[in-house]
């Protein structure tokens, strides 16, 4: 606002006194600088709003720029055939583990878990059959070594050979002239304490 201007228009509308005119003129420009500072506050804010703003548009272009040369379809495939792939593998594995349980089941091992960490898994070897089953080789050597080891300290491992575990009865009968023997449960104990 120019203040030439506003002092001609507060004469023209009656006011004479200069002291007067500069006060009022004064006043005017005083209240109209506090409009124009607000508004350049306003106008600086909505600029660095703008170039924030521009910022992210160019962020987000360029990475659309960067998307659009990715083959959707060659991601999928890909995917698809890791997990195709892993799949197979655990499946061989599956098969794997079953081979060597059945084997060490042959070799009358009590418990799979208790042998395990006696057993060399590198040198046991695994050959499929054309049904595309495991056979498992290296096994034999391992088992009579173990077997054999520290004079049969591990033979807790396996079963008894020839000799099938005592089987207990732990019915009872409700005939009173049934004779109690040690194929039951409570016929071995009456015969352990000397009861009868």
């Amino acid at each position: 606002m120019n203040r030439k201007i506003i002092e001609d228009q507060l004469k023209a509308s009656g006011i004479t006194d200069e002291a007067e005119l500069k006060k009022a003129v004064d006043k005017i420009l005083e209240e109209n600088g506090k409009d124009i500072t607000s508004l350049k506050t306003q106008i600086t804010t909505l600029k660095e709003e703008v170039e924030v703003q521009k910022g992210v548009v160019e962020t987000k272009n360029s990475k659309i720029k960067e998307l659009e040369g990715v083959d959707v379809e060659a991601l999928k495939t890909a995917e698809y055939e890791r997990g195709k792939a892993e799949g197979a593998k655990e499946v061989e594995d599956m098969k794997f583990d079953t081979a060597l349980e059945t084997a060490l089941k042959g070799f009358k091992v009590k418990d799979k878990a208790s042998i395990m960490g006696h057993l060399d898994m590198k040198a046991i070897g695994k050959e499929k059959d054309e049904s595309g089953n495991f056979k498992i080789t290296g096994l034999e050597e391992q088992i009579k070594t173990i077997k054999e080891k520290d004079n049969g300290k591990y033979n807790y491992l396996f079963e008894e050979e020839g000799n099938p575990p005592p089987q207990f009865s732990t019915q009872q009968t409700n005939n009173s002239n049934a004779s109690i023997t040690n194929d039951t449960l409570l016929g071995a104990l009456k015969e352990k304490f000397n009861q009868k």
